[in-house]
């Protein structure tokens, strides 16, 4: 069930009413920024949600503080260092990360952008945590690719490098759990969508975010998932595996490689089976038609020149093609079709009447 999108009631503890910016600022690990006890474990979705709760009670758009601004940001850092904790499976961090502005989901639109956000990225876990477990390696393949892709749109915005974007000393690492690779997809999920309008699932970015919004909606998300899973398993078909490693090996261009392939296949359905040859020209296979044709021409071409004019020729090639006996009398002879058909007219001067 999709998310409620509307500010909920302050999520703060009685101990925290009386200055709740003030503690959030003044707190110096994650847990304690969300008003959580020390090293508290919560479901990924409940902590989105205490995020996303808190965010609605301090945002500027919704808090007059002065000090509301800075509030955002440190509750989105905190979420944004635990999930990363989810995305790579380690120890959990001590301080907060720092962060650049203007490159970061929480810097980027008002309360209700940020709010929307995260309800999609929640909704997101709820749908393709069902999906994923019978396809790690498409999940796998696809955070590889987003990390590329991420790297990419930023580095083309003038963003810094971010933990977001393909790592080396994880680059060997393909052994993590599916949650793991789940929670490191929903968190770059997030930050294309909010940065770059661009959608992992499709793979492509949008000029709005209305046509984002559109093209990859909530609903769409288990339809988006099977076809990546179809691609997935198109890509990895042994022919196109086989044909990969042997362009890596030989350092053929993969299109090229297919292309000769396909020609030599549809070379092989066009010839007769004892026709068929590795090089050199294809052996003919004697037959009285070959021999025959090119006699009668020869000859009907000579006593066709001698015996009748150029036009004629026509007329009597004309014939042939279609399929008409040749015949030896002049054609030049021959009454006009409209006479043949009108007969000879005889005027009588009624035509000139009507003058």
């Amino acid at each position: 069930m999709p998310m409620e999108t509307e500010p909920e009631a302050p999520s703060f503890t009685p101990a925290h009413q009386q200055d709740s910016i003030g503690n959030i600022l003044s707190a110096l690990t994650p847990w304690a920024v969300l008003l959580l006890p020390e090293g508290a474990s919560l479901d990924p979705l409940e902590r989105l949600e205490r995020c996303r709760r808190i965010i609605n009670q301090v945002h500027p758009d919704r808090c007059v503080d002065h000090r509301a601004a800075a509030a955002v940001r440190a509750v989105a850092g905190a979420y944004d260092a635990l999930s990363e904790v989810d995305g790579y499976g380690g120890a959990a961090v001590s301080t907060l990360p720092r962060t650049v502005p203007g490159s970061r989901w929480w810097d980027v639109g008002g309360a209700g952008d940020i709010d929307r956000w995260l309800c999609y990225v929640g909704n997101a876990r709820r749908t393709l945590q069902r999906e994923v477990q019978s396809d790690a390696n498409v999940l796998m393949q696809c955070v590889h690719d987003t990390e590329r892709a991420c790297e990419h749109l930023d580095r083309r915005r003038g963003f810094a490098r971010s933990r977001l974007w393909p790592s080396t000393c994880c680059a060997g690492d393909r052994t993590g759990s599916v949650s793991q690779f789940l929670a490191r997809f929903l968190d770059l999920m997030l930050h294309l969508r909010a940065l770059h309008r661009f959608c992992p699932l499709r793979g492509t970015a949008f000029g709005h975010l209305a046509e984002l919004e559109a093209a990859s909606s909530e609903a769409a998300l288990p339809e988006l998932w099977k076809r990546l899973v179809e691609e997935q398993r198109v890509r990895d078909t042994p022919q196109l595996t086989a044909l990969t490693n042997t362009s890596d090996e030989t350092g053929v261009d993969p299109l090229d490689a297919y292309m000769a392939t396909v020609e030599e296949m549809l070379r092989g359905d066009s010839l007769q089976p004892g026709v068929r040859r590795a090089c050199g020209p294809v052996v003919e296979t004697p037959s009285p038609l070959r021999e025959s044709v090119p006699k009668t021409a020869s000859s009907l071409a000579t006593e066709v020149l001698d015996k009748h004019s150029p036009s004629n020729v026509l007329n009597l090639a004309v014939g042939c093609s279609v399929g008409l006996p040749a015949r030896s009398e002049d054609l030049s002879g021959r009454q006009p079709l409209q006479e043949e058909l009108l007969g000879d007219l005889d005027s009588d001067g009624s035509e000139m009447d009507d003058l």
